[in-house]
């Protein structure tokens, strides 16, 4: 999994870590699986004025049998 957090306030990448963990054993996987990113918009539009923040995310899903 593979996400990218868009954000101007509050800066997350003190956080990182523990999100990372939670999301880790909300899924069941490892904390290594499990990487984030953090942008910001550069003061443009609602994200660049913290109206708002947007999270992109990619995940392989592998259904195993048996």
């Amino acid at each position: 999994m593979d996400m990218v957090i868009e954000a101007e306030k509050p800066k997350l990448k003190p956080y990182f870590l523990a999100m990372r963990q939670n999301i880790a054993e909300a899924l069941d996987i490892r904390v290594d699986q499990v990487g984030m990113k953090g942008k910001t918009s550069e003061g443009a539009g609602y994200l660049g004025r913290g109206e708002a923040i947007a999270c992109r995310v990619v995940a392989l899903v592998e259904i195993t049998h048996g």
